[in-house]
């Protein structure tokens, strides 16, 4: 009986994957692609990561061409002991400066000071740095299964306590089904020098993102897949929710 009613409730939420996403994608994995979400638009982003962790992002669509978010996160939310509050939320703006064409990417422009992972109070920074200041590119293509998306940009962080350095990022998108993306995504962290806390093989993370229906999408995330963070237990995994709505 209990077997029978799971599985009619996969039935039921499956088929809601079918619809097409019309959303852009904001971020390969953790680096930013060219997407941005329409005017009138929000985003809510809700991740649970490692020690208890829980992060939220807000991102508006104010303008055709330029979205604006907060985030905060904090740690040991999640089981028992006392919250480790972040000191401050975080801020994002991004700028679309050309649409795609069929030969060339789109490009955009931004800025976020949003990290993941923990806020390292000693060291003044994420376990995981914002992207800073940065540039993206996006082009993307069809072929018979859906959509695949190539993404590269550059970022300049501020949390420059330890080193400072411009550091690139590429990665991609590809559909395997209708309601299932796999992402994959390298940042080399040329600005992430600290030795105490990385081992200078750069970043190599992956999420699996299911579609669940046009303004609702889970992700799966693997965060260094070459174990560059040290005293981190790899992979780093957490859980993301994102929702869309209009207002």
């Amino acid at each position: 009986m209990r077997r029978g009613f799971l599985f009619a409730i996969i039935l039921i939420v499956l088929p809601s994957g079918v619809f097409a996403v019309s959303y852009q994608p904001l971020y390969i994995v953790d680096r930013p692609t060219s997407g941005i979400i329409p005017r009138s638009t929000y985003r809510l982003d809700t991740e649970i990561f490692s020690e208890g962790g829980v992060r939220f992002e807000l991102l508006f669509g104010f303008f055709d061409r330029i979205n604006i978010g907060l985030s905060y996160s904090a740690t040991n939310v999640i089981g028992s002991g006392k919250p480790v509050l972040s000191p401050h939320p975080e801020g994002e703006i991004r700028l679309r400066c050309i649409n795609e064409g069929y030969t060339y990417p789109a490009i955009s422009i931004g800025f976020s000071s949003s990290g993941r992972g923990a806020y390292l109070e000693e060291q003044e920074r994420y376990q995981y740095r914002s992207v800073g200041v940065y540039l993206a590119l996006s082009k993307n293509f069809y072929y018979p299964l859906g959509n695949a998306g190539i993404h590269a940009g550059v970022g300049y962080t501020l949390e420059r306590n330890d080193s400072e350095s411009v550091s690139p990022f590429l990665g991609f998108d590809v559909d395997l089904t209708e309601f299932v993306t796999v992402h994959l995504e390298y940042d080399p962290a040329l600005s992430d020098t600290n030795n105490d806390l990385t081992g200078g093989y750069g970043y190599l993370n992956s999420s699996l993102s299911f579609n669940m229906a046009k303004n609702f999408k889970i992700n799966i995330i693997l965060r260094d897949l070459l174990n560059n963070s040290n005293g981190v237990i790899q992979p780093d995994r957490s859980l993301l929710v994102t929702f869309y709505y209009l207002y």
